[in-house]
């Protein structure tokens, strides 16, 4: 579906522009969206009820998008999991050469508790015994409310860096979300480290994708 051509069409009855700048800046918009795994139907939606604008963009696209997700729109997030990030070189074999994507860190709309906990069991490989979903809700709502005191990174990118931590240590003490504290302080001192690095190298801003491909 031309989503893309949606928007012009029920705007504008067609593209208006001579060049195409403002064509491809919607399409990188709407190419973030499908990124971003956003239903379709929720994208017919932001496009037929957003006003009127030579080209879509960002701050266009409803807060309703991260209803029920942990994340927040326009802030940087550290974990893989919550960064959709240019594609990988690939390379051509009619130049024999490798083609490079422009380059961008955009953030995930959608991530909510279930995600969260889909991570932690698969991550950490929880027998299935010992799961009680509902006690494992409130625990890891317990742990993102405790680590909303931190300011150098989101309750979220903290939790996911405690089940990384016990996942790449073999930690073998971790059976349930509250198991995942053990490791706070030495979580604590090494994400906050790198927190600091990346804040004074400007590494921990949103740079959305080109205008051109």
């Amino acid at each position: 579906m031309d989503f893309v051509e949606m928007y012009y069409n029920q705007t504008y009855g067609s593209y208006p522009f001579s060049i195409k700048d403002n064509k491809i800046k919607s399409q990188n918009l709407i190419d973030y969206l499908l990124d971003a795994n956003i239903k379709d139907n929720d994208i017919i939606d932001f496009i037929t009820t957003t006003t009127k604008q030579d080209f879509l963009s960002h701050d266009m696209l409803p807060d309703s998008l991260w209803d029920e997700s942990l994340l927040t729109r326009d802030t940087f997030y550290y974990h893989n999991s919550l960064q959709i990030r240019s594609k990988a070189p690939r390379w051509n074999p009619l130049t024999s050469q490798e083609v490079l994507s422009k380059f961008y860190v955009e953030m995930e709309i959608k991530f909510n508790l279930d995600d969260l906990i889909n991570y932690f069991y698969s991550s950490l490989r929880i027998d299935k015994i010992l799961i009680d979903i509902n006690k494992d809700r409130g625990s890891f709502k317990y742990l993102l409310n405790k680590y909303k005191k931190f300011t150098f990174c989101e309750p979220i990118d903290f939790v996911l860096e405690l089940i990384d931590y016990a996942n790449n240590n073999n930690d073998e003490r971790i059976k349930t979300p509250l198991d995942l504290a053990n490791n706070e302080e030495v979580t604590y001192t090494s994400f906050k480290r790198k927190a600091v690095n990346a804040n004074s190298n400007r590494h921990n801003i949103i740079v959305w994708r080109s205008n051109h491909d």
